[in-house]
């Protein structure tokens, strides 16, 4: 493991994160002789990818009535729709 003083370090930074990130190893940095900070590679995952079918093989039941008509569904559509109160004033053209 190496070990440079900070003045060195800040002189050469591009050089030993390219050297780090190589695999040449982690640096330590010092000031006044006694470590401060170590420069590591990063250990990014890659980002997942979202799953194109998140349903697929979850079980699906569909019960026996699933097509039957829906008798409420039927009366509320045949009845009148409500009459609206006062008219609508609409500006001449």
């Amino acid at each position: 493991m190496k070990t440079l003083n900070i003045a060195e370090a800040r002189g050469r930074f591009s050089e030993l994160v390219e050297d780090v990130y190589g695999g040449g190893g982690p640096v330590v940095v010092s000031r006044y002789g006694h470590p401060m900070v170590m420069i590591v590679p990063a250990q990014v995952d890659p980002p997942e990818k979202p799953d194109p079918f998140p349903l697929r093989g979850v079980p699906l039941e569909i019960p026996p009535d699933f097509d039957e008509p829906m008798d409420s569904l039927w009366d509320a559509l045949s009845e009148p729709a409500p009459k609206r109160r006062g008219s609508v004033r609409r500006r001449p053209r």
